[in-house]
């Protein structure tokens, strides 16, 4: 990345992206401008192929100027997430074009990110990746980071076979990732994934904030803090932090889990229509499938609504869902209660459970 006081230099010199892209060594280029109307501003933004000109992706944001270094900020944050996941797949497809038979732990790492974004059809090969790019250099940190999180998200959505080994696994990972760089934010996030599932959300939150300070356009931090605040049935707190996270990345790919843990922090409120309406936006996402977890929310929550045909169709798509490991409300509950033993989240759970059981679950 080049520094903006060089990229300076050439603004409003007649020079096209190739010749800058070749002067400066850098294969992407990034171009924009800004128009102002009254309170609002609109920056439009161009991703760019250096070595060939080719515009790769473009887009706008709106804000609203009225607290001029808020807005700068949260044009900066938005811009980057959405240029983070046009980066992963360019860079793919200049791999596949220029050494498909040569990937490197890096390359392979990325790729993980890539199948992990393009959802249910890219899910199954992504560990398989991460295997391989350890394989090849068992100190690359975004490998380890996202060899943990896919081991310890299970585990949050109780739905571990085994939560324990799940956890010591996901922990030994994280630590050696932050062992290696301690500043790699997305590090931070897992870990802090890790530290709700050994029941210690304020430290999780911590974790969450950190990996923002270090970056504050990985709005994966929100997320976490969002779920660590569920945990600690704090619902205000929890929408507060996922409504931040949808409006600095609008179009984001885990947009489907902003939605779930906002209908959860509906669910510890009791509004139980709130929590099907959140749901179903989140099955409505890009991804459009709805994770075990959510499949029991709704099911508990449109049987406390009174709406019993619908939370029986979610039973039914849950234990037929293969990622689905806790197939009784027992088993659900140990996973649930073993994460959180607060005065709150009991009570939660038990209203849950009271929920699962009008639905259909056994026992």
């Amino acid at each position: 990345m080049i520094a903006r006081s060089t990229a300076f230099t050439y603004k409003g010199k007649p020079l096209d992206v190739k010749q800058i892209g070749k002067e400066l060594g850098v294969r992407y280029a990034l171009e924009g401008s800004a128009q102002y109307s009254g309170s609002k501003v609109r920056v439009t933004a161009q991703f760019i192929d250096a070595e060939t000109g080719a515009h790769l992706w473009a887009d706008q944001f709106d804000a609203d100027r009225s607290n001029l270094l808020e807005m700068q900020d949260e044009i900066v944050v938005r811009l980057s997430r959405a240029l983070l996941f046009q980066y992963v797949a360019v860079d793919i497809a200049r791999v596949n074009r220029t050494r498909p038979g040569n990937l490197d732990a890096e390359d392979l790492a990325i790729r993980c990110i890539a199948d992990l974004i393009a959802g249910p059809a890219g899910w199954a090969t992504a560990p398989g990746l991460c295997d391989r790019a350890l394989q090849i250099d068992p100190r690359n940190v975004l490998a380890l980071s996202l060899s943990a999180e896919m081991i310890i998200i299970p585990v949050i959505l109780a739905q571990s076979d085994d939560p324990i080994a799940a956890t010591r696994r996901a922990d030994e990972l994280a630590s050696r990732a932050l062992a290696i760089d301690p500043n790699f934010d997305y590090a931070h996030v897992v870990k802090a994934w890790i530290l709700m599932a050994q029941n210690r959300h304020e430290e999780a939150i911590v974790e969450g904030e950190r990996g923002l300070a270090l970056n504050p356009s990985n709005v994966q931090g929100y997320l976490v803090i969002g779920v660590a605040n569920n945990f600690l049935c704090r619902p205000d707190r929890v929408v507060e932090a996922i409504d931040k996270a949808i409006r600095l990345s609008p179009r984001d790919p885990s947009l489907g889990s902003f939605y779930e843990v906002k209908a959860e922090a509906y669910f510890v409120m009791r509004q139980d229509a709130n929590t099907i309406e959140w749901i179903r936006r989140s099955t409505a996402t890009v991804h459009q499938i709805i994770d075990p977890y959510a499949a029991l929310m709704l099911a508990a929550a449109s049987a406390l609504s009174g709406q019993q045909a619908e939370a029986g169709e979610a039973i039914k798509a849950y234990l037929a869902d293969s990622r689905a490991k806790s197939r009784t409300i027992s088993q659900f509950q140990k996973q649930q209660l073993a994460m959180a033993d607060n005065p709150r989240w009991l009570a939660y759970n038990e209203r849950f459970a009271e929920g699962l059981r009008k639905a259909g679950l056994p026992e």
